[in-house]
């Protein structure tokens, strides 16, 4: 089983990383991370090679399939847009989560991955919360450092007792 929303989880990570990055609104950091995409389709399709390539493993999907890309773009933009106009609420509810850390001193990959989780587990009615935790940890293994996992799980974990 194919999981698009993995996919689209990293997108809406990797968009919302840059836009803090860059100080952009979220949407835009998701479009930058499309455009990537699509450079990336475009040299797969030219050249079969993933040595240039920046997501090898969705490129390969999406030229096999390129029917899944509505369904992985529709769910990352549903996440970048829910958290934009969340954001305040998000980001004080995650202060008050961790009380040793201002959310300023959160480093941006973390922040990004636990924007989304919290955003899934509390707008997203579909989902079990529980789906939402295990990808924020299993994302935060390949994102960020050693620790951050913990740290992640110990914060969704108070999130969700508050």
């Amino acid at each position: 089983m194919i999981k698009l929303k993995h996919y689209s989880r990293i997108l809406a990570i990797q968009g919302i990383y840059q836009s803090l990055i860059k100080d952009v609104s979220f949407n835009r950091g998701l479009e930058n991370v499309f455009d990537i995409i699509f450079e990336d389709l475009e040299i797969y399709e030219e050249e079969r090679s993933p040595k240039d390539i920046r997501f090898p493993k969705l490129t390969e999907l999406l030229f096999k399939h390129p029917d899944y890309m509505v369904e992985i773009q529709a769910y990352a933009e549903e996440l970048t847009e829910g958290i934009e106009n969340n954001k305040s609420f998000l980001l004080e509810f995650l202060d008050k989560c961790d009380k040793n850390r201002n959310v300023e001193r959160i480093d941006y990959s973390v922040l990004a991955i636990m924007l989304v989780a919290m955003f899934e587990i509390k707008f997203v009615m579909d989902l079990d919360y529980q789906v939402s935790m295990n990808e924020a940890i299993e994302i935060a293994k390949i994102y960020s450092d050693k620790k951050s996992p913990k740290y992640i799980n110990a914060l969704l974990q108070s999130y969700l007792e508050k």
